[in-house]
């Protein structure tokens, strides 16, 4: 993986330099640093500049990952002897939430959003993201565009070769090879499908990717999963105007939403007996949480848990901070492991092995000793991951109304496919303000496009192909 961030710096110097001096681009980084804009239902705004990084770190960081997932699903194997029960059980994922994951044995489909910091040395995973209900792949179209459409940025893209790649062209592929198995040749119908009752909350995170889809000629339709249903021998979709027949069901929601509902289980039986029968793809299943579960990556990192032969390892140690479980198992291992979190505070972060959006995370340098032992004391009763502390690297973002140049602390949220990489956003905060980069969580994070430069692929008309 590249550790050079010169190139990086000198792009984010050079445009910040553009914005002081070109009058539409300054007024532009005004707007933005204000919030003045809410495009794709944003509501939190926009950083006043992109951020910039390098192809061949992106790339290395995408291989890397697609490397830990392929040990990931090799974990009930390789440390379970094959069984499903006990690897459920290790991670604290209880039998009807297991059952429920496990209603489809398929190939995994490995696409997701990767989260990652750069730390001025590479990329550190946060977290794989290894599913298809992964937000803002219409960001990685209509941000770039958004900024490509001023003629200033437009040359200064050309100037120094910089690129950007679609994941909307990468998920458009995907389902089109997805559907090829059920109505070959064909333009596929496909089906956002948010859980039951949830695009009242949720569906602004739908509706632009629907459009985005639609640009590429995609019949792409958002709806919830109690609008389908099993006809003679094809999947429908219940609309205003009738019945239509469905090629593909991308998946939105998750487990949670399924058994939060009283009828959630037989909704989903809908979908799994058409993907059975070959009347409809599931894309992807719910299997990916078994996988993407945080508790995974404290699997892959503590070393006295051999689940990786020397290449892998390599990988792992590359990208995969110290990571460990707490679970309400007790004894001898995980009081030690308690003690050294208690002297450690200042150096971790407690997550919830599963969730989203930042909730329920706690930064030991953003509390107090007694609030940290409390949440020690609760994580280890249920299941949570305690993580080292990954420090990105500032990013200097000029800001009109000081006319200074302020530091931001970036999340990368990278999209991966089998193909590798093939696409980034990036979410910011004022340096040093929280450990929380989330739009869902902290109304101090902006959302940015990224630019990517070196390669060969560089320049603002030639974004990468996956």
């Amino acid at each position: 993986m590249s550790t050079d961030t010169t190139g990086t710096e000198a792009v984010a110097a050079a445009f910040n330099q553009l914005c002081r001096e070109s009058p539409v681009l300054r007024t532009t980084a005004a707007e933005l640093a204000a919030g003045k804009y809410r495009w794709e239902g944003v509501n939190s705004g926009y950083l006043p500049r992109p951020v910039f990084a390098p192809l061949d770190g992106l790339r290395s960081f995408a291989e890397d990952v697609l490397t830990v997932l392929r040990v990931t699903t090799r974990l009930p194997q390789r440390l379970f002897d094959g069984d499903l029960d006990r690897y459920c059980a290790f991670l604290g994922i209880d039998e009807r939430r297991a059952a429920c994951l496990r209603r489809l044995d398929t190939a995994q489909v490995f696409y997701g959003r990767a989260d990652a910091y750069h730390d001025g040395t590479g990329f550190k995973l946060l977290e794989t993201g290894l599913t298809s209900s992964v937000g803002g792949v219409e960001q990685t179209m209509f941000n770039p565009r958004r900024w490509l459409s001023l003629p200033e940025v437009d040359a200064f893209a050309r100037h120094h070769g910089l690129g950007h790649a679609s994941a909307v062209e990468t998920v458009a592929r995907l389902v089109r090879q997805a559907a090829g198995t059920i109505r070959p040749g064909g333009e596929p119908v496909i089906v956002l499908t948010e859980g039951p009752g949830a695009l009242a909350e949720h569906g602004y995170g739908w509706w632009p990717l629907r459009a985005a889809l639609r640009e590429l000629d995609i019949d792409c339709r958002v709806a919830e999963l109690d609008d389908l249903r099993l006809g003679r021998d094809r999947l429908l979709l219940r609309t205003d105007s009738g019945e239509i027949p469905v090629d593909v069901v991308v998946r939105c929601f998750n487990s949670h939403q399924v058994l939060a509902h009283p009828d959630g289980t037989t909704m989903l039986e809908t979908v799994a007996r058409a993907h059975e029968e070959g009347l409809a793809v599931f894309w992807s299943p719910l299997s990916t949480e078994l996988f993407s579960d945080k508790g995974c990556l404290a699997l892959l990192s503590d070393p006295h848990r051999q689940a990786a032969d020397h290449e892998e390892r390599s990988a792992i140690d590359r990208i995969v901070p110290w990571t460990r479980l707490l679970t309400a198992d007790g004894g001898p291992a995980q009081d030690e492991l308690l003690e050294e979190c208690r002297a450690r505070r200042t150096e971790l972060i407690i997550k919830p092995s599963v969730g989203y959006g930042g909730h329920g995370v706690v930064a030991g340098w953003e509390c107090d000793q007694r609030r940290w032992d409390a949440v020690l004391k609760q994580a280890a009763r249920g299941s949570a991951i305690v993580q080292g502390r990954v420090t990105p690297k500032p990013e200097p973002v000029f800001d009109p109304r000081t006319d200074r140049d302020e530091p931001w602390d970036v999340v990368h949220g990278i999209f991966y496919s089998p193909a590798g990489y093939t696409g980034s956003l990036a979410r910011a905060v004022p340096t040093g303000t929280s450990a929380v980069i989330n739009l869902a969580t902290n109304p101090d994070t902006r959302l940015s496009a990224v630019f990517h430069h070196g390669g060969e692929e560089g320049g603002s008309a030639c974004p990468v192909r996956t």
